[in-house]
C-alpha cells in the first residue's frame, strides 16, 4: 500500500532506483550523524545548512529529487518545492518523507523498509558486524528489485487493529491502565513504536521499559480478538523490578506513575543529555519553562529556564485580588482560568530573592512564569488532592474546551509569527475506559467529566530545531 498517490507515480517512474539509493544515502548519512558522540553531536552537518538563506544548525529538509536543501523555518524547503514542482522531501531530523503535494509526511511501506535498513545499519556498525555494508547493500538491492513483485500482487488489507481494547485489572492497577490507555491512543508514541523505532531484537538492556511499551502497543494492534481485555502481566512486572515505590498492590497516582514511567522510557533509549534528548518521551512531552524575576528596587530581571514534561496546576486561588479573579471565589472554575494563575505575576515575600545586580533583599520582587517552549503533547494535572493533616480530595468541576490557545500563556518573543503553532485540540472520536469495558462517550458527558489529567496534542505537529 503506497503512502499517497504521489508516491505511487515517483515509485512507478523510471527514475525509480535512483530515488531509492537516494533516499537509502540520505537516511543513513541523518542518523550516521545522530550517534550521540560530542564531536558528532555538536559537529557541523552539510545537510542542516539551507541552500538559499545559508542558515544552519536549523531544521531542513532534503529535496528526494535533487541536491537542494531547504529550511522550514522560512519555508525555502517549500519554495524549491513549488519552483522545481519537487514533490517530495527528507526531514534532515529524523530521516521521514514529506510530500509538499500532500503538506504532510506520508507513511510508505516500501520507503520504511529501505528507512529501517539504514537504522539497521547503523545499529551493526555499533555493534562491529563484519561485512556489515555488503550485507545492507545487498539488502537494499533485493528491496528495490522486489518492489515489482510487490505491486503486482498487492491487495488492500482492512485494517483490523484499531487499538480499542480493555485492560485487565492486576489488583488496583486502575492507575497504570489509564497512562496505558492515554499512551497506546496517543498518536506519537504509538506510531514511534509501531515503526520500529525500538527494536526489541536489538536492545541490549535487561527490563526495559521501551521494549515492555514496544509488546503493550503491538498487542493493541495485532490481529487478535480484542473483545478479550488485555492483561498486562509482563509490563506491570517489568515495572516492579524497576521502581521500588511501585511493588505491591497499594493504590498509586496515575500521574506519578506517567512521571515514572516517562522517566524510565528517557533512561533506556540511551539518552544523556536531557537538552538535546531525542527519546520519545522528550519528543511528546517535554517543553520549557521559563522563570522571570524582577527587582522592584532596581528593576533588574533574571530569567530561568526549566525542562517540564506536564504542568502541575492549583485548584485553589490563594491571590485572587493578585490576579484579578472574583474575590468570592476560591476554586478556579475552568482550565483556562488555572492556567491564568499560573503564569500570573506573584510577589515574593521579603529576603525570598536577592538580586544580583543591586543585592537588595528586603524589597519584595516580582515572579513570573511563561512557557517559553510548548511541547507536541501537553499533560495537565488538576491538583485535585491536598496533602495536608487530613488528605482530602477537591471534586468541584473544572470545565475545559476540545480546543486549546496557548499563545497568552508563552514567552511572545518566540511566537511572534507561528500563532498558529499554539494551538491544541482534543477533537477525536471519545471512548469512555473502566479497565475492561469500553463504552462510546458524546462529547456532553466529555465535558461534564472531573478530569484529573488532560492530554492536549498540538494542531499542527511542525516544530524548529
Amino acid at each position: 500500500m503506497y503512502g499517497c498517490d504521489h508516491v505511487w507515480q515517483l515509485l512507478s517512474s523510471s527514475s525509480k532506483d535512483f530515488i531509492c539509493k537516494t533516499y537509502f544515502l540520505a537516511v543513513n548519512a541523518i542518523y550516521f550523524h545522530k550517534i550521540s558522540k560530542c564531536e558528532r553531536r555538536f559537529s557541523y552537518k552539510v545537510f542542516q545548512k539551507c541552500s538559499i538563506c545559508y542558515d544552519f544548525l536549523k531544521r531542513t529538509f532534503l529535496c528526494l529529487q535533487c541536491s537542494h536543501i531547504g529550511c522550514w523555518r522560512r519555508k525555502h524547503a517549500n519554495l524549491h518545492s513549488r519552483i522545481k514542482n519537487h514533490v517530495f522531501a527528507i526531514d534532515s531530523y529524523n530521516g521521514y518523507l514529506y510530500c509538499f503535494a500532500c503538506n504532510d509526511f506520508v507513511y510508505d511501506d516500501f520507503f520504511e523498509k529501505i528507512h529501517l535498513l539504514a537504522k539497521r545499519r547503523l545499529n551493526l556498525s555499533l555493534l562491529n558486524v563484519k561485512n556489515s555494508t555488503y550485507l545492507l547493500n545487498k539488502e537494499l538491492k533485493m528491496t528495490i528489485e522486489n518492489l515489482d513483485y510487490l505491486n503486482e500482487d498487492e491487495a488492500q488489507v482492512i485494517c483490523c487493529g484499531d487499538g480499542l481494547r480493555g485492560i485487565q485489572n492486576m489488583g488496583a492497577t486502575c492507575f497504570m491502565n489509564v497512562i496505558i490507555q492515554c499512551l497506546v491512543h496517543n498518536p506519537i508514541f504509538r506510531n514511534y513504536f509501531l515503526s520500529d523505532s525500538h527494536i526489541i531484537k536489538d536492545c541490549l538492556q535487561d527490563n526495559c521499559s521501551c521494549c515492555a511499551m514496544d509488546t503493550v502497543i503491538a498487542e493493541f494492534f495485532s490481529k487478535k480478538d480484542f473483545s478479550i481485555p488485555f492483561g498486562p502481566c509482563a509490563f506491570l512486572e517489568v515495572m516492579w523490578k524497576l521502581s521500588k515505590e511501585l511493588k505491591g498492590y497499594a493504590e498509586q497516582d496515575a500521574h506519578e506513575f506517567f512521571v515514572c514511567l516517562m522517566g524510565l522510557i528517557h533512561n533506556h533509549s540511551g539518552s544523556k543529555i536531557d537538552s538535546t534528548c531525542d527519546c520519545v518521551a522528550h519528543r511528546t512531552f517535554s517543553g520549557i519553562l521559563q522563570s522571570d524575576v524582577t527587582c522592584s528596587a532596581c528593576g533588574n530581571m533574571t530569567s530561568t529556564m526549566d525542562p517540564i514534561m506536564d504542568v502541575s496546576l492549583e485548584l485553589k486561588i490563594k491571590r485572587a485580588a493578585e490576579i484579578k479573579l472574583p474575590s468570592g471565589e476560591h476554586l478556579v472554575k475552568s482550565l483556562q482560568e488555572c492556567l491564568q494563575i499560573f503564569t500570573s505575576p506573584e510577589s515574593l515575600a521579603n529576603n525570598e530573592y536577592k538580586c544580583s545586580k543591586c543585592l537588595s533583599v528586603s524589597e519584595k520582587a516580582i515572579k513570573q512564569l511563561k512557557f517559553k517552549r510548548i511541547p507536541l503533547v501537553i499533560c495537565f494535572q488538576l491538583k485535585r488532592f491536598e496533602h495536608s493533616s487530613t488528605p482530602t480530595k477537591i471534586d468541584t468541576h473544572v470545565s475545559f474546551s476540545f480546543q486549546l490557545d496557548m499563545f497568552p500563556y508563552i514567552v511572545q518573543d518566540n511566537y511572534t509569527d507561528y500563532s498558529d503553532d499554539c494551538d491544541y485540540d482534543l477533537l477525536c472520536v471519545w471512548f469512555q475506559f473502566d479497565d475492561t469495558t469500553i463504552n462510546i462517550a458524546n462529547e456532553k458527558t466529555v465535558l461534564a467529566s472531573n478530569a484529573y489529567l488532560l492530554f492536549y496534542i498540538r494542531r499542527k505537529l511542525s516544530y524548529r530545531v
